[in-house]
């Protein structure tokens, strides 16, 4: 996909984060542009409420704004009307993102292009889709666990995300993971990884998501409780029922991040 933009989601009070991403995408040639994120602290109450306890698990405040700033990224490519790079804004990219978004191939479907790894392991198909320049590989992605720093989504994509998450709420990750008319795949080796995630042993720097503050468990009623373990089955069991209806072998591995990534922080 030649001429990707970036969409960099980052918090007004985060502008180290945003004079560091300025500083990765403007010396690999990147265009990009700053969505101010929705901040968990500054979150109106009765909004909180209305959309803490309608996932698996009550969410904390920094988590409900995490999906809002998705919904405001996916609003911004379905309006462009083309395929975009989201970035949030303790993405780690290598000095190879540019040649591997130059390489990905053409999509006009709801289709997503996960670029990032993180500690938990994920199902992909065992043969590579596709190749990409730089010796990296295309993936289809059976089932993610975890990470939303770093993907291509097409406006297609975007339109589904953005209709599921009027009817549904999650964590934006599981959300676009929940999707199924959505197809994924995943870059091998990642070329982008959170700073929490950071390989090699380097000094992590926390998710500000992870900072926020949990719900008040003690005011979640037995019936949500039930409500919330409800969807949790049913979340395991459309998960199980598409990964058996492969029609190819699928393996379950944690996906390597790019070498170049630690010789990055290092410099």
């Amino acid at each position: 996909m030649a001429g990707l933009d970036a969409i960099v989601i980052n918090l007004d009070r985060s502008k180290d984060r945003w004079e560091f991403q300025r500083g990765q995408l403007s010396a690999l040639g990147l265009r990009y542009t700053r969505l101010a994120a929705t901040d968990g602290a500054k979150l109106d109450g009765d909004l909180y409420e209305r959309l803490a306890y309608r996932w698996r698990r009550p969410m904390s405040r920094n988590e409900v704004a995490c999906l809002l700033s998705h919904q405001a990224a996916w609003r911004m490519v379905y309006a462009a009307g083309r395929p975009m790079l989201v970035l949030e804004d303790d993405a780690v990219i290598s000095p190879f993102l540019p040649q591997v978004l130059e390489s990905l191939p053409a999509a006009d479907e709801p289709q997503v292009f996960n670029l990032e790894t993180c500690v938990q392991p994920k199902r992909l198909h065992t043969a590579r889709w596709a190749e990409l320049a730089g010796g990296f590989g295309l993936y289809k992605l059976v089932r993610d666990r975890g990470g939303a720093a770093a993907y291509v989504v097409t406006p297609e994509a975007a339109a589904a995300f953005l209709d599921r998450s009027q009817r549904a709420v999650g964590l934006a990750d599981a959300l676009m993971t929940d999707v199924a008319v959505v197809t994924r795949y995943q870059v091998e080796p990642a070329p982008c990884v959170q700073l929490q995630f950071v390989p090699y042993g380097m000094t992590a720097s926390a998710s500000t998501i992870a900072r926020g503050s949990r719900p008040w468990h003690s005011a979640i009623s037995a019936q949500q409780v039930v409500v919330m373990k409800g969807r949790r089955f049913l979340a395991a069991m459309r998960a199980l029922g598409r990964w058996a209806t492969e029609p190819a072998p699928t393996q379950r591995r944690i996906v390597p991040a790019c070498p170049t990534l630690g010789a990055r922080l290092c410099a």
